[in-house]
């Protein structure tokens, strides 16, 4: 269950990181919808993370959101966590009221994602000892993220990470447990 626990957290922070950088500016409005409306809708996320504190080795990750419940696989085992798309969003906006610290972000072009048209922003944050740098895709059509691209370095042991993030949204169900 700790493995559920880690992997959901991942996930969890990454949607989290881009919706708190998202929230600095009213040039950022884009983001700030899209990691809103993803939390209400359907989809199956990807993750991929190299990072100092796996020694060298790529965790791979997978998120399953329905309109009700959570589920992650780790090492080829799907759980049900005991989080819902709805808490998801709530801790999301509870962690918004208490942010105080610099975030910015910028419009950067236009690319397709797997043939979908994007708006690609760039974002940056830096807290103590930590700074953290994400693109992130969002479709023109339907406003989700589509990709990001996620770099954090927090100095220490834990020091530099890089998340590579894919949501898919069509024909998403629960995973057989």
């Amino acid at each position: 269950m700790s493995r559920t626990i880690l992997a959901l957290a991942l996930v969890s922070c990454s949607m989290f990181t881009l919706h708190q950088t998202a929230r600095a500016t009213d040039a950022c409005q884009p983001l700030n919808d899209a990691m809103f409306k993803v939390t209400g809708t359907p989809n199956h996320v990807y993750v991929s993370e190299t990072a100092d504190y796996l020694s060298g080795e790529t965790r791979n990750t997978e998120t399953i959101l329905d309109k009700d419940s959570i589920y992650v696989e780790t090492n080829g085992k799907w759980q049900k966590t005991g989080m819902t798309p709805q808490n998801l969003a709530l801790q999301q906006q509870a962690g918004l009221k208490d942010n105080k610290n610099h975030f910015a972000c910028e419009y950067l072009r236009d690319e397709a994602v797997n043939g979908e048209s994007a708006s690609v922003y760039k974002m940056h944050t830096e807290r103590v000892g930590a700074t953290f740098d994400s693109e992130v895709w969002i479709s023109k059509s339907s406003g989700l993220p589509l990709h990001a691209e996620n770099s954090k370095d927090v100095g220490g042991p834990a020091g530099k990470s890089h998340q590579q993030v894919r949501w898919e949204y069509g024909n998403v169900a629960p995973p057989s447990l």
